[in-house]
């Protein structure tokens, strides 16, 4: 592995980069370092199972995950990079799910989801929390938050939104915007959501309980140990569609609180 500019790209399980989106990925890394004083003679990429690799001939900064935005790790990265030698033949063992964590699988973050006024507000709660968690009580600050440990935004409850959507699963399908980080490293980190993946989770009704915690329970990001029962997800849709609602009832906005 050469000193480069490198981007990791976690992809859904089934789907596969393809010819163009390549050319074009090509033409923007190659556009980045075409400046005065810039020699790019080539750029080389490599398509994997769950990750795409560019490198373009210049040292590496910054590593980002393009579904949550978060930084990598890099040494976690080359860690595994090191360990699969020149082929990268085993790094479709690497799941896809977020990495704002340097490596550590979504399930080994925690995730509190909250509401707020505003955005203001939200951040203001951080404040008030000396930076969470926001579901923990005890230190006097009132706020309607869940604990939902390994669940994060992005793909996993995202996942949920399209269930009920009933769309495909796109990995901007919730809206995410960055507002407050406590360490741009280590967290903790505060995110909005949209505010149509609120309302989405808050018109959960309870016809529609079963079959979701069946199908949510059977997703990659839940049921890495084998499928979940078909009522597990039950308690965590039904807190989940609370808080949407009275989010939504109270012209609130939902966030969610994450730290490793």
């Amino acid at each position: 592995m050469s000193d480069g500019y490198l981007r990791l790209f976690p992809t859904d399980p089934g789907w596969q980069p393809t010819p163009a989106a390549a050319d074009a990925a090509v033409a923007y890394v190659a556009g980045l370092f075409s400046g005065p004083g810039d020699d790019v003679e080539q750029v080389d990429h490599e398509f994997y199972e769950r990750v795409t690799l560019t490198d373009a001939g210049e040292n590496t900064t910054r590593i980002t995950c393009s579904r949550c935005e978060g930084d990598i790790n890099p040494e976690w990265l080359y860690d595994l990079i090191e360990e699969n030698g020149e082929s990268f033949d085993n790094l479709d063992v690497t799941r896809a799910v977020s990495y704002p964590c340097g490596g550590l699988p979504a399930m080994g973050v925690l995730y509190d989801y909250l509401r707020a006024k505003d955005d203001a507000a939200a951040v203001k709660l951080m404040e008030d929390l000396d930076g969470g968690p926001a579901a923990v009580s005890g230190n006097g600050v009132a706020v309607d938050a869940i604990d939902l440990k390994g669940i994060e935004p992005a793909v996993t409850l995202g996942k949920l939104v399209s269930f009920v959507r009933g769309v495909e699963w796109q990995v901007d399908l919730v809206d995410l915007k960055l507002l407050w980080s406590g360490d741009e490293q280590d967290g903790p980190w505060l995110m909005s959501l949209d505010r149509a993946a609120r309302d989405t989770l808050a018109s959960i009704n309870d016809a529609q309980l079963p079959e979701l915690s069946a199908r949510w329970g059977r997703i990659e990001e839940l049921a890495w140990g084998g499928p979940l029962s078909d009522d597990q997800m039950l308690p965590v849709i039904k807190e989940v569609a609370a808080l949407a609602q009275r989010a939504r009832d109270a012209g609130e906005g939902l966030y969610c609180w994450c730290c490793l």
